[in-house]
């Protein structure tokens, strides 16, 4: 309903009703019980695929999370029970009517973020809310309350009992929007910053001045969102302390490690050989990475050489396909070794020593019987 009425397009739809999930189960054919406890279902139907929650009120929290028990009620009671006035607005589409019974729409109208009662009950309700406060603030460019502020910082390191998976994905919210001033000044006045990384704190001017350039880039990928955040320090054991605590998947904190890795230092490349540097370059985290370092420093002489070494090899953006695979080294190594061989070999194939797949066999022939091998 927020979104409607400030015309914009929504991301999703909720749907709320004084329907128990019981009565909602037999209403449609195929539904989903995410959290039927919580009263609420998924519908699947006719390719849409809602989240649909009965009316309820809710009781203490106990963990900072989620309440302690639940009972179902009416719009009025589910309203009073939101995080913020303008998150607890409801469409009747019988009525045609919006139905408000916190004032949502004139913290709407006023560009207000204010929170459905004391500030203080909302966020110890769960503590996520502090730092959705400021997500919210930047995602719709509303200053928030005063007394919700105040809340906000007094309360500030609560959110450190906010699972670390929960942190993550708010603050991939907070910076897909690329409105990189804001998310900083919200985030650096409150205290939230030096809240969840100390070690990153504090910053010089030009070092901020950075970064909100940096993630002032909407973005919809996690890892670029994160690599913006973090160019500054790039990789150091810090860096790599924070990026732990985001439990990322394995594939994701590689890639991020590697592009802040390469946009710190351009210039440790021209220590590897040519074959070794046009492998390095080839990887597209690498590649990202040094466009993060131009970013904040300018295009780069050395830049533009090491991508016209790299382009001279490709065909279409795509280097020239190895002569050894790894079927042709299993019958004599195994492990990481193969890895290894395998990317020697393709070294010298790119250095031009190599030029055959006959050529690269009599190679590993000679390295296996220097090395012990069969």
């Amino acid at each position: 309903m927020r979104d409607a009425l400030r015309g914009v397009t929504a991301q999703d739809l909720d749907v709320a009703t004084s329907a128990t999930p019981d009565q909602v189960i037999s209403l449609f054919v195929k539904t989903v019980e995410v959290g039927k406890s919580f009263g609420v279902v998924r519908v699947l139907e006719k390719g849409a695929d809602l989240e649909v929650a009965t009316f309820r009120k809710d009781s203490s929290s106990g963990d900072g999370r989620r309440p302690d028990s639940i009972e179902f009620s009416d719009e009025k009671n589910d309203a009073l029970r939101r995080d913020f006035t303008v998150n607890a607005l409801f469409f009747d589409p019988v009525s045609n009517e919006v139905l408000d019974y916190v004032e949502g729409l004139k913290d709407l109208r006023g560009a207000c973020l204010r929170t459905v009662g004391e500030p203080q009950r909302r966020f110890q309700e769960d503590r996520l809310r502090i730092l959705r406060a400021v997500r919210f603030a930047v995602q719709l460019d509303f200053e928030i309350e005063a007394v919700t502020w105040a809340e906000i910082r007094r309360s500030v390191r609560d959110v450190l009992s906010v699972s670390q998976e929960r942190i993550r994905d708010e603050l991939f919210k907070l910076l897909k929007f690329g409105q990189g001033k804001r998310a900083w000044g919200l985030m650096n006045r409150s205290d939230l910053w030096g809240t969840l990384f100390p070690e990153l704190s504090p910053l010089e001017a030009s070092e901020a001045a950075d970064l909100q350039r940096l993630i002032s880039v909407p973005t919809d990928n996690r890892v670029e969102a994160f690599s913006r955040l973090f160019a500054v320090w790039g990789m150091t054991p810090l860096t790599e302390s924070v990026i732990d605590r985001l439990r990322l998947g394995k594939n994701e904190e590689k890639s991020l490690k590697t592009r802040l890795r390469w946009a710190f230092d351009l210039s440790s490349i021209w220590m590897l050989s040519r074959g070794e540097r046009v492998l390095t370059y080839d990887d597209p985290d690498v590649r990202a990475g040094m466009d993060l370092w131009e970013e904040r420093r300018g295009a780069s002489e050395e830049r533009d050489l090491l991508h016209q070494e790299w382009a001279a090899l490709t065909v279409e953006g795509k280097l020239p396909a190895p002569f050894l695979t790894g079927d042709d080294l299993k019958a004599v190594l195994q492990g990481p070794l193969i890895g290894q061989v395998l990317r020697e070999a393709y070294r010298r194939q790119l250095e031009g020593e190599l030029t055959s797949r006959d050529a690269a066999l009599t190679w590993f022939s000679g390295w296996s019987k220097l090395n012990g091998g069969k």
